[in-house]
C-alpha cells in the first residue's frame, strides 16, 4: 500500500491556535457596548447601534486604558509577526502585564524541550484561569439550553486566551505520551464550547483510534454531522467499513463529494501538491493533509483501502 506524503501540518509556529484577526475588534466592541450601558439589549438593537457611523468611528478610535489592554494589543501583533520581532513583542507584553497568557504561549516556541514548553503552557493556563472563572460561573448558572443549543463559553471574547492555553497544555501532554489526560482536556473543552471553534475534534479522532474507542469516535462524528470536510467524511467512511455496515456505499459517495482526490492518495498516484498557508476544502492538499494524519489506521486495515478503490465511482 502507498505511504502518504507528509503534509506540512500544522502551519502555525505555535502549538496553540492563533487568535483570529477580528479578536481585537470584538474586544473593542464589547468594551464600547459596556461603556454605553447597552448590555442586556436585544440583538436587533445592538446590531443597529453598532452599525451606525458614529459607533464605528468610536470603536476604531478606542485606545488601551489599562496595562492588561496594552499587553493584549502588543501580543496580538506578536501573533502575526515573524521571529525575532514575534518574541520581542511577547516579552514586551509580559513586562507590561505578567499575566498576559498569550505571551507565554508564543515564548514556548523559543524552547525545544518538552518540559520547558510545558512550563510555559502551564503558566499561560494559570494566568488565564482567574480571568475566565467569572464567565464559567455565569454560564453554569444560566438556565437550560435555548433554541440555539447549549451555550458556548468561547463566545465570551475574554475567555479565548484560556481556550488557547488549555489546547496547548493538552497537545503538550499528548506529545509527552499522556494520551488519556490530553483526551480528558479536549473533551472538557467541547463541554465549554459545543461548537468547537478551535477544532479539538481533529485532535480527538486520532486519540480514539489509538485507544480503539470507536463508540466515542462514532458519537463525535454524529455530534459534528454538519462538518463535511474530508477529515470527517472519510472518518465516517472508515468507521462504516470497519463495522461492515451495509450502507458503506452511501458514506463513500459522501466522502467522494467531500474530496475526490483521496483516490489518488490511496492508489499512490497523487502528483506534486502546491502548499499554501491555508488548506482549501476539496483540494489535493486537503487529501494529503488528511491521509498523512489518518494513514496509520487505513494502512493497518489495507482491505478497507482495497474496498474503496474497487467501489470508487467511475470518473
Amino acid at each position: 500500500m502507498p505511504q502518504p506524503e507528509r503534509a506540512p501540518w500544522p502551519f502555525s509556529l505555535s502549538v496553540a491556535p492563533a487568535p483570529m484577526l477580528t479578536e481585537t475588534g470584538l474586544k473593542n466592541m464589547t468594551k464600547y457596548l459596556k461603556k454605553q450601558g447597552l448590555n442586556g439589549r436585544s440583538t436587533e438593537e445592538l446590531n443597529e447601534y453598532i452599525a451606525s457611523a458614529e459607533s464605528q468611528q468610536a470603536m476604531r478610535e478606542m485606545t488601551p486604558e489599562t496595562e492588561e489592554e496594552q499587553a493584549e494589543n502588543i501580543v496580538m501583533e506578536a501573533w502575526y509577526s515573524d521571529p525575532p520581532k514575534r518574541y520581542e513583542l511577547a516579552r514586551q507584553a509580559l513586562e507590561i502585564d505578567s499575566q498576559c497568557s498569550d505571551a507565554y504561549l508564543i515564548l514556548a516556541e523559543t524552547v525545544s524541550s518538552w518540559r520547558k514548553q510545558r512550563r510555559y503552557f502551564e503558566r499561560a493556563l494559570a494566568a488565564s484561569e482567574s480571568k475566565v472563572a467569572p464567565f464559567k460561573e455565569e454560564m453554569q448558572n444560566e438556565d437550560a439550553q435555548d433554541e440555539n443549543g447549549p451555550p458556548s463559553l468561547y463566545e465570551r471574547i475574554e475567555t479565548r486566551p484560556w481556550f488557547r492555553a488549555r489546547v496547548s497544555v493538552a497537545r503538550n501532554l499528548l506529545e509527552g505520551g499522556w494520551a488519556e489526560e490530553a483526551q480528558a482536556i479536549f473533551q472538557d473543552l467541547l463541554k465549554w464550547d459545543p461548537n468547537d471553534h478551535l477544532g479539538v475534534r481533529y485532535d480527538l479522532i486520532p486519540l480514539f483510534h489509538d485507544l480503539g474507542d470507536y463508540e466515542t469516535l462514532s458519537r463525535i462524528l454524529d455530534q459534528f454531522a454538519d462538518d463535511t470536510t474530508a477529515f470527517l467524511a472519510y472518518e465516517r467512511l472508515w468507521l462504516a467499513l470497519f463495522r461492515q455496515q451495509e450502507d458503506a456505499i452511501e458514506y463513500l459517495n459522501q466522502a467522494v463529494e467531500a474530496n475526490p482526490f483521496m483516490f489518488d492518495m490511496m492508489t499512490g498516484t497523487m502528483g506534486d501538491v502546491h502548499w499554501t498557508p491555508y488548506v482549501r476544502l476539496s483540494s489535493p492538499e486537503e487529501a494529503v493533509a488528511y491521509f498523512s494524519a489518518a494513514s496509520k489506521w487505513w494502512l493497518d486495515n489495507p482491505e478497507l483501502i482495497t474496498w474503496v478503490v474497487m467501489h470508487w465511482p467511475k470518473k
